[in-house]
């Protein structure tokens, strides 16, 4: 068993470890008193990976500062979630086709604004990025979604270029699945200008490792 690294004394944030409170599944948990009073706690993981830096206070009083400024309805954030919810459920919208129309949705988890900000807060959010699916024929979700630049943005958009093969058409993406391939090692070989049979792994022939 290794040693346990004693994190009493120390400061992460706004927490301040106060001493050990227990180990459960093989980590290792400490009572942390925050600046705002509170005491908390929390994974020692958390605290030096600075995942956790507060009892949960720094949110709120972000959250708060916000509404002060403007409130929620004119903010960034509230038109992006507002965006996803009708582009996902309202018909009348002009690109409905290619959300709701084709089954894309958004989780239980985020169809509420608070649960979907904690989320964006919690993974990356920032004004100058915006929200990307990773697997595009799939819906808005935690496991499915990140904060992306906009070069980011139109790389996941490209593997959803089509490509006729032996009849069928299908975007990479499904190209990949069906074949057992990783769509961006699909799209890399496309790039580097290997031909179609090659860049889907239907031509027995030594390919160069991406």
């Amino acid at each position: 068993m290794s040693r346990l690294i004693d994190l009493t004394g120390q400061k992460f944030g706004r927490l301040t470890v106060v001493g050990f409170a227990f180990i459960r599944k093989g980590q290792t948990y400490w009572n942390c008193l925050c600046d705002c009073g509170n005491l908390k706690t929390i994974n020692g993981m958390s605290l030096r990976s600075s995942q956790t830096k507060s009892c949960g206070c720094f949110r709120k009083e972000k959250m708060a500062d916000l509404r002060k400024k403007h409130g929620f309805r004119y903010s960034r954030i509230y038109g992006i979630w507002k965006g996803i919810k009708t582009r996902c459920g309202n018909p009348n919208r002009r690109d409905y086709q290619s959300y709701g129309g084709r089954g894309i949705k958004i989780c239980k988890d985020l169809e509420r604004f608070q649960p979907f900000y904690d989320w964006a807060l919690s993974n990356g959010y920032a004004d100058d990025l915006s929200i990307d699916r990773i697997d595009n024929d799939k819906g808005y979700s935690p496991d499915n979604c990140r904060w992306a630049t906009a070069k980011e943005q139109s790389i996941n958009r490209r593997n959803v270029a089509l490509l006729l093969f032996n009849g069928k058409t299908q975007c990479v993406t499904d190209w990949a699945k069906e074949l057992g391939l990783e769509y961006k090692t699909v799209f890399a070989r496309i790039k580097r200008g290997w031909s179609l049979e090659q860049s889907l792994g239907l031509l027995k022939k030594k390919e160069a490792i991406i």
